[in-house]
């Protein structure tokens, strides 16, 4: 199956997803909420709707990037 261009693979997303530092608990819960089509990718317009999930997860990782607490 083909995936449309404007969309993040839900591995992609993950690894995106720990280095923000979310917790094993709230990764499973955002991947089942972005994957509940079971397509395996994000598309552009989830992404839009959770920009400030996202703009919060950049700067957790600007402000300390090599923060070994978030890898767990």
């Amino acid at each position: 199956m083909d995936k449309p261009n404007d969309t993040i693979p839900m591995s992609s997303f993950g690894v995106e997803l720990i280095a923000g530092g979310l917790t094993k608990d709230n990764l499973e819960f955002v991947t089942r909420k972005f994957n509940r089509t079971q397509k395996g990718y994000v598309e552009y317009m989830d992404f839009l709707t959770y920009v400030p999930l996202f703009v919060e997860l950049h700067d957790r990782i600007v402000e300390n990037p090599l923060n070994e607490a978030r890898v767990n």
